[in-house]
């Protein structure tokens, strides 16, 4: 489901180099690959021209489309980028790649920047289990499990099962 991101939070989850073709080794399916080639080429586009571009039509078509979207959201290679009035209807949504979208700074070691942003995800809670940090990440149970147990080991958090809780003064 579409999110909301600080530009820290960005920089510490952001998995590549940061460069707007930076997708192509992301593994991504042929339409959400089409798609975010369409915007490398063209820039910020609304969605209702990609859907043109990828003549994609009917229910079905929408659906596909649809789900593409979601996997280049999650993936944060593209970025809500505005909308653009069509005329009749609702607006359509202005996709946007992330990587030119926003400016995502080098990150040093990425293990430290996973695990600020394990804590960050944990200090915004009152206690969380480890599908939860998954599923907020698109990490799945067994790495946020992994990464919850490094705060434990650095006395950054304590487990009281099945939840993991911030170690606040």
């Amino acid at each position: 489901r579409p999110s909301f991101l600080s530009p820290a939070a960005l920089a510490e989850l952001y998995p590549r180099a940061g460069r707007p073709d930076d997708f192509e080794g992301a593994g991504l399916s042929a339409e959400a690959y089409r798609i975010a080639r369409i915007l490398l080429r063209s820039g910020p586009q609304p969605t209702s021209g990609l859907r043109e571009a990828l003549d994609i039509e009917g229910r079905k078509g929408v659906e596909r489309f649809s789900k593409a979207q979601v996997e280049l959201g999650r993936a944060l290679v593209v970025t809500h980028f505005g909308v653009e009035d069509e005329g009749t209807g609702w607006p359509s949504a202005v996709l946007e790649l992330t990587a030119r979208a926003f400016p995502i700074p080098r990150r040093g070691n990425v293990e430290v920047a996973r695990r600020r942003a394990v804590r960050r995800f944990l200090d915004t809670m009152v206690a969380a289990r480890p599908y939860e940090l998954g599923n907020a990440f698109a990490w799945g149970a067994d790495a946020a499990r992994t990464a919850l147990e490094e705060l434990v080991a650095r006395g950054e958090a304590f487990r009281d099962p099945p939840f993991y809780r911030p170690a606040r003064a």
